[in-house]
This record gives structure tokens, sequence and C-alpha cells, in this order.
């Protein structure tokens, strides 16, 4: 069985991480209900990483948080929707945006887009060997993901489905480095919205370092119902320019590193030094004294990360290497 989603491709390409591990967290919290998406009071928070920025590609770097929520409701076509906006957790932001309205029928949840068009956001009611279509607007290019596999884990006490789409191994179509995995009453692990948006889906490409975007926590009412296992907290922001680089007096080297790597002190005395990966997880903590600090990463996974010296003084450097 085929069900066609309208989705719109943003301009550019935004590539996942492939082989992430997702930690399915339930706390028993109040009430005993299946979480439907449209609840008044859900909130998402997702986190998106752009590892790939370096001194020869001036994109930003770093990993930043975004609020996605309700903020009233509106009627179309006598039923009640409700209004979803996104604030980044970071920056000046004062006003949210608006995205569109939702609304779940059943197992089915609709979207209105600002322009008024509304398709199918989800199917919680998909079984395996199911398939969502993929379309790309102005085009009759079609392509698609299947469910693999149907597992569940428990919200609030309740047994909640999680679709597993698979993927695939035909190299050079959107089945080849797209997958997702959605909650039931959540939505993707991507992000409330990502059906809609072929990057925030994209899971592997094999030509370069790739982005991620990922729901860290959903919870109600101020209530966190899950939490993404591979973020130390909801709310992740770590943010690094490449001009902020060019200026910076940290140096460490050869970048990218093989698995040793000679950092030098541009201060010389008493310092700690970390290391964090995409996900802002600490992947090595050590402390050294002295002009320059001879690291091993040998045990580390192959990928970028972000290196950060912090003085005796306070003062810290921060600079972006890469393990290969």
């Amino acid at each position: 069985m085929n069900h066609t989603l309208g989705f719109h491709f943003p301009g550019g390409t935004a590539h996942l991480l492939s082989g992430m591990l997702i930690g399915l967290a339930a706390h028993g919290l109040h009430g005993q209900a299946v979480v439907t998406f449209d609840d008044a009071d859900a909130t998402w928070l997702v986190a998106r990483t752009f590892p790939q920025g370096s001194i020869q590609d001036p994109d930003f770097a770093g990993t930043t948080t975004s609020t996605y929520f309700y903020d009233g409701d509106t009627l179309i076509d006598g039923s009640l929707w409700q209004r979803m906006h996104a604030l980044p957790t970071w920056g000046n932001a004062q006003e949210p945006h608006y995205l569109g309205a939702t609304r779940q029928a059943g197992n089915i949840v609709l979207f209105s887009d600002t322009l008024g068009n509304v398709d199918t956001l989800y199917n919680f009611a998909l079984e395996v060997g199911d398939t969502m279509r993929f379309g790309v607007p102005g085009s009759d290019f079609m392509d698609s993901l299947r469910v693999d596999s149907i597992g569940q884990i428990l919200i609030q006490g309740v047994a909640h489905k999680v679709f597993h789409f698979s993927l695939s191994t035909v190299y050079f179509t959107l089945e080849s480095y797209l997958s997702d995995t959605w909650i039931e009453g959540i939505g993707s692990i991507h992000g409330p919205l990502a059906p809609r948006s072929m990057g925030d889906l994209e899971d592997w490409f094999p030509f370069t370092f790739p982005d991620s975007t990922r729901l860290t926590c959903y919870s109600q009412a101020g209530a966190v119902l899950w939490q993404h296992g591979g973020y130390p907290a909801c709310i992740t922001n770590i943010q690094l320019a490449t001009n902020e680089l060019d200026h910076a007096p940290l140096r460490a080297y050869p970048n990218p590193s093989n698995g040793y790597l000679s950092v030098e002190s541009p201060l010389g005395g008493k310092f700690t030094i970390s290391l964090r990966d995409v996900l802002g997880r600490v992947a090595l903590h050590e402390d050294g004294s002295g002009p320059s600090q001879q690291l091993d990463l040998r045990a580390l996974p192959c990928g970028p990360y972000l290196l950060m010296m912090q003085h005796a003084t306070g003062i810290g450097y921060q600079a972006r290497i890469l393990l290969q």
C-alpha cells in the first residue's frame, strides 16, 4: 500500500548522521492516554547540528536547538486546528515563527501550511511493508520509504507504536540516504514537521560530512514524556563560526588527525581540555599544564569534534577538528 505525501524540498541539502542509536525513554507521568499529535500542550525540542564547517568551508558550525509548540487554534472547514510555531532557544529571537496548523483525525495527522494547502503529515495506521511516497513539487518524480518494522514503547504507561522505515541499498535515489523513525502521536525523531522537509530526513550520503536534525525531547505541559538517549539535555547549543576560528589562538595539529593531536596552549599554565562530538557529548576530558598537550584519540570514532580549552584564569578557546 502506498501513501502519498506532498513534501517540500528546501534549497540546499542537509545530511544526517547514520548509524545513530535512538534512546526511547518513557516516564510515568500524569494521565493514562495515548499521545495525540495535536495536543495543545505539546512541545518538541529539535537540535540541528552543522558539523562540516571549517576554515576552508565558511558555513556555520555547531548545534542549536529550537522549540516547536502550539499557540492558539483556528477553524478550518468547521474543524479545530492547532497553530504550530517555532522559536530558537539561542540568539536574540523574540517572536515565534508561525509554521502552519495541524489536526489529528483518528490515525491521520493533517497539516495546513501558511498558504492554506492541506496534506497528510503522518499516518499512524501504517503496517509493515507499507510505503510513504515522497513527491517533489513541480515534477513527476516520486520515491518512497518502506516500513521495515513496528515496535512499541510505553509512554505514561500506555503502549505507543514505533515505526521504523528501512534504508534502501539502492544508491543515488531518495531511498539510498533517507530513513526515519516515527513514534505514535509524537511524530518523527527528526522533528514534528520532518516529513515535509527532505533535508530533515536524510541520514547518509557518501561524499560529504552529514548534518543532523534530531528530536531531543517531547513534553506536554512542561513534563518530559520522551527524551533522546543520545543527548545529555533537551536543549543543546554549541555555536562556533568560522571567523572565530580565523583569529583563534588555539592551535591543534595535525588537523585532520589520524588519532594523535597536539594542542598548544596560548597562555601556558594550568588548563582543562575537552572534546565534544556533534551531539554535544563529552568524548574526552583532560587536565594539563605548560605550553602544549598531546592527546591520544585513537579510541574515538572518526568524525568532526569541537575542541575546547579552559584556562585556570577563566579564559577559554575552541577549535574544530576532524578525526579520520
